[in-house]
């Protein structure tokens, strides 16, 4: 592809987002308001598009390589599915009070770990490994990624801790509970 034509693959991708994400609300919902299993479902999707499209594409004659816009539609649908899931999962979970800290762990957690898929790509690009075993490789990051999700709480579970968990950390006047990191006027007294 020349410049140009990678030029219209990524509109392509970025434009079929914006789809992607009313998919992701619609299976939600679909799912009984579960972001969870709509999460691992769009990962589980995300996976399949990735590896049929690097397998496919691959084999295809050159004067195919129009499908490749589609791949990068499907994508682009794909990532906007996955990318508002996660963020919905997140925020749903969160305990009240508890939401900057939070947060703050979860961008930590996100940005660390964010460079180890594109590192192993071009180490096996640099190793002289085909481009689209590398993209196969790395696509299986999200088949973890599901496996992990798996072993969580049902997403009812998830929820009513969230919602009964400021109670326990946070007293009525908005000061720390007594005996979670603080010692109590009880034990201060001699």
């Amino acid at each position: 592809m020349n410049s140009t034509e990678i030029g219209v693959f990524f509109l392509a991708t970025l434009l079929c987002t914006l789809p992607g994400t009313q998919l992701g609300a619609w299976v939600t919902r679909r799912c009984g308001n579960d972001p969870n299993r709509s999460w691992k479902m769009s990962m589980v999707a995300l996976l399949v598009v990735l590896i049929v499209g690097a397998v496919v594409l691959d084999e295809l004659p050159p004067q195919y390589r129009n499908f490749s816009y589609l791949w990068g539609a499907c994508v682009g649908t794909c990532l906007g599915w996955f990318y508002p899931t996660e963020n919905l999962f997140f925020s749903m979970c969160l305990p009240k009070g508890r939401e900057a800290e939070l947060a703050g762990f979860f961008v930590y957690c996100t940005q660390i770990l964010g460079w180890l898929p594109p590192l192993l790509f071009t180490l096996l690009v640099e190793a002289d490994v085909h481009q689209k075993y590398g993209v196969i490789v790395t696509s299986f990051g999200f088949l973890v990624a599901v496996g992990l999700l798996s072993m969580t709480a049902p997403w009812d579970e998830i929820v009513l801790e969230a919602k009964s968990c400021p109670g326990d950390l946070i007293g009525e006047s908005g000061s720390q509970a007594v005996g979670v990191g603080t010692k109590g006027t009880e034990q201060a007294e001699p």
